[in-house]
């Protein structure tokens, strides 16, 4: 017997035309696919936060070439996290923190929620002092750090509040932001020209310079 997931505002003509059939696959769909993507966008901000970006401008200003092949792969392990999380997700119906509680014991939840708080804390301290900074620099020294560390805390009440008015506009904006990340990498990749060699030869071949 096949399982069939339900997906809230698919055309239901063609819902019930795989019912008909179980054995036919249901049809590709652009209105299907927008479903899925805009939950990727959300999940690929993991990804795109000022920590990683910094630690691979500064991996390439220190050591060149040399550890591409070290990001590349530390980025596969990531999107291999993701995917495993997202097939538990879809199996269970639950997210990452409810199954910890279900099947861990007291002591195991307590220390799994020690260390989430103290990454989250790593992580949300490198992201709100470089988003500080960036102001400063962008306004040419007006905005002052403590300034910036406040506007960049304010931010996360801002997607909160913007959630209130349903996740698919939260998914635009993310879907907007991505895309002005990812054309001002594409110029500045254009403006700097780097050896497409060098990058390739980076990316396949492990090494560690002196």
């Amino acid at each position: 017997e096949t399982e069939k997931v339900l997906i809230v505002g698919i055309d239901e003509e063609e819902d019930a035309d795989y019912d008909d059939d179980p054995g036919n696959s249901p049809k590709f769909s652009w209105k299907k696919l927008w479903l899925f993507t805009g939950p990727g966008f959300l999940m690929s901000i993991a990804f795109l936060d000022p920590g990683n970006l910094e630690s691979d401008l500064q991996a390439g200003a220190i050591a060149g070439y040399s550890l591409i092949w070290l990001l590349m792969w530390a980025t596969a392990i990531g999107l291999l996290i993701q995917l495993l999380s997202a097939r538990l997700g879809v199996a269970t119906g639950r997210h990452l923190a409810e199954l910890c509680r279900e099947e861990y014991p007291t002591w195991a939840r307590m220390v799994l929620w020690i260390m989430a708080e103290i990454a989250l804390i790593g992580a949300d301290i490198q992201e709100v002092i470089g988003s500080a900074i960036a102001i400063k620099i962008l306004s040419n020294g007006l905005v002052p750090l403590w300034a910036g560390v406040v506007i960049t805390a304010l931010d996360c009440f801002i997607f909160l509040f913007l959630e209130n008015y349903g996740i698919r506009k939260l998914e635009a904006v993310f879907a907007i932001l991505i895309a002005t990340m990812a054309l001002a990498f594409a110029w500045m990749f254009g403006q700097t020209k780097p050896s497409g060699t060098e990058l390739l030869v980076g990316a396949l071949v492990p090494k560690l310079s002196s």
